[in-house]
């Protein structure tokens, strides 16, 4: 029965509020401290506060708890994806014509396992090794930026992620710390700056490739995935250097004409 309900939505966005949190713990198998962070994530709605620490929750929770679930388990999505998917973000980023959504799912199969980055495979204690700490790595997470299995208090990582968090401890290195007040959501600005590029590259990858064979698109994703980076990397770069560049110039030509001005 509880797994019928899950599966099934509910048939009005306003169904009451009648479950506690027990409730849910019980009806969805999953543990308390899961639900929270699913709440704090914003992958379930508020709940309907009774008092300070009480609150009700409705079958729409009950509802996603159970997609939620569907969409790790049997679909392997992350939270990222899954939150899309929730608030019909995908939709909203475009409307794909048959041929396109296709297209998108027959390379997304043929893709699958190739786009990760295997050069730190499954790194987790090498990786943290008085180079990044547990606070930071569930700050990473927190912000979205990583995926984390935590198993007796410590984390497992996949090996994108595990890449991005050595990302972080090279970043560290270099003086990107904290006792200059950088903290790991800082990094996402470089994540919603990356969303909406490869929201973009998607629509424009997809409006040219809708008509060729898969396994060519696919193809074309693989060859061009470095090539793509290498030069995301040096725009940014060169912009950059302009930018210091310029407010550089600004300065000096400020100075200049503070000195010139005449004594008061």
């Amino acid at each position: 029965m509880a797994a019928e309900r899950l599966s099934r939505q509910p048939d009005s966005p306003a169904s009451p509020a009648r479950y506690r949190m027990r409730d849910l713990v019980r009806e969805s198998g999953l543990p308390r401290e899961t639900i929270h962070y699913y709440l704090a994530e914003g992958l379930l709605p508020p709940p309907l506060k009774t008092g300070r620490n009480t609150a009700l929750y409705s079958e729409d929770h009950l509802y996603r708890l159970g997609k939620i679930q569907e969409l790790r388990e049997r679909h392997f999505l992350p939270l990222k994806a899954i939150r899309a998917v929730l608030e019909g973000e995908v939709d909203q980023v475009r409307t794909f014509t048959p041929a396109q959504r296709e297209l998108i799912r027959d390379v997304s199969a043929s893709l699958r396992g190739t786009l990760i980055d295997h050069s730190n495979p499954g790194a987790t204690a090498a990786l943290l090794d008085g180079r990044v700490s547990l606070e930071d790595v569930r700050e990473l997470e927190a912000a979205g930026l990583i995926e984390v299995k935590w198993q007796n208090g410590e984390p497992l990582l996949e090996p994108n992620d595990a890449a991005i968090v050595e990302a972080w401890a090279l970043m560290i290195e270099s003086g990107i710390s904290r006792d200059r007040g950088f903290r790991p959501r800082h990094a996402a600005l470089y994540q919603q700056a990356i969303d909406r590029m490869v929201r973009a590259e998607m629509e424009l990858f997809v409006e040219r490739y809708a008509d060729v064979d898969v396994a060519e698109a696919a193809a074309v994703v693989q060859r061009a995935l470095s090539h793509i980076e290498r030069l995301i990397s040096a725009l940014h770069r060169k912009t950059l250097l302009a930018l210091i560049e310029r407010m550089a110039a600004q300065g000096a030509a400020r100075d200049g004409d503070a000195a010139a001005a005449p004594a008061g």
